[in-house]
């Protein structure tokens, strides 16, 4: 299904509900960039194209809130994610594949049910802690979200907040699983603090794929606001059986355009441990740099391997505002995976290029990429 065949639909229902006494917003983002990457391939090519910019993917979504009075309100949110350099749906072809949720507020909290994410899992530390909000620039850049996953299909989720202090709990069913099986189930809770400059949250969360095999995460993270920048800092530990099958069902930890998706079992069983640090610096008022190194550590296996290795990544994304919804960004990433992770970048499992030997790691250990495109959020 194409985002040109959905949009007159969501559009028709934009206009229907705009008289309504309901609030309904629509918002989004769009950008496109020329992107040129190394070690794209097995035999070591380099390749430019046209793609999204380094913050942000296509995205459109509808929020909608009414108002039930004595402090009740009901929600709900869909947001749809395509590929802006040929409109194709994202996300497996899945429509609504960023949100799918309807939520009751109460007086003792809110309560969100469907298809959702980061919020009250291991994920919600490194988003927050990252200057993007997102975990890096690009794909390349992503891979922390491969420890957590971060959206989950027959999900619950409650929220509260108590002055500084906030916190959410969820679980996550999947497509196959049941309240009474650990089967296919997520379950995870985060804790935070939010005052002024200053923002941390910890969170720990607990997966089973198909075969009831887990994986562990505790993260904590957060940034701090000085006079002239932010600093950002996390830290993540996971550990994982032997065979645990990423992506299996609602997309636990699931990271398909790493050529990593749905039912890839785990060669190794390891541990891992991830650091990020990062700063945001407004150089001028329309002009924002922002920037982060990783470092993670896996021992006695990795995904692709039954030895420990090391992932190290740093990116930076220059930001300049033509307007308050109009920005031109330019990004450089760089990434470096040895031991058990070499071999990954241009391999044929992360390109889809044939090539000798193992496809996961018949590749190399090194990628850098540069930039350059504008974006828009409405």
């Amino acid at each position: 299904m194409k985002v040109r065949d959905v949009l007159p639909v969501v559009l028709m229902f934009c206009c229907a509900c705009a008289h309504a006494e309901a609030m309904l917003s629509i918002y989004g983002a769009l950008g496109l960039a020329v992107r040129c990457k190394s070690n794209a391939t097995p035999q070591g090519a380099s390749r430019c194209g046209i793609g999204a910019t380094p913050n942000a993917y296509g995205d459109l979504g509808l929020w909608g809130i009414e108002d039930l009075g004595s402090g009740w309100q009901a929600h709900f949110n869909i947001e749809m994610a395509f590929e802006p350099d040929n409109g194709s749906l994202s996300y497996a072809d899945t429509l609504f594949g960023r949100e799918a949720s309807v939520s009751l507020v109460t007086p003792i909290g809110r309560f969100d049910a469907g298809r959702l994410h980061t919020l009250g899992t291991a994920a919600e530390p490194l988003v927050r802690a990252d200057p993007t909000g997102g975990g890096g620039s690009y794909l390349e850049t992503l891979w922390p979200g491969l420890n957590t996953g971060n959206r989950f299909n027959n999900a619950i989720r409650y929220r509260f907040k108590q002055g500084s202090v906030f916190g959410h709990a969820l679980m996550g069913i999947g497509e196959l699983g049941t309240l009474r099986s650990t089967v296919g189930r997520t379950v995870g809770a985060a804790i935070g603090y939010a005052d002024g400059p200053a923002y941390v949250v910890a969170a720990y969360q607990n997966n089973h794929d198909k075969n009831d095999r887990v994986n562990e995460v505790a993260s904590i993270g957060g940034h701090y606001t000085f006079e002239r920048f932010t600093l950002h800092g996390a830290y993540l530990h996971a550990k994982r059986e032997q065979g645990f099958m990423i992506g299996a069902y609602g997309e636990p930890l699931a990271a398909s355009g790493l050529g990593l998706g749905a039912n890839v079992p785990s060669v190794g069983g390891f541990s891992t441990d991830f650091v990020l640090v990062g700063i945001t610096y407004p150089i001028k008022p329309m002009l924002i740099l922002r920037g982060a190194l990783f470092y993670a550590e896996s021992r006695d296996g990795t995904l692709i391997a039954t030895e420990g290795g090391v992932q190290r990544s740093a990116y930076a994304v220059l930001d300049y505002a033509l307007s308050k919804r109009t920005f031109v960004e330019a990004g450089v990433d760089w990434n470096r995976w040895t031991g058990g992770w070499s071999g990954f970048w241009g391999s044929s499992a992360e390109s889809g290029v044939a090539g000798p030997g193992n496809p996961f790691r018949n590749g190399f250990s090194t990628r850098t990429s540069i930039s350059l495109g504008l974006r828009h959020d409405f």
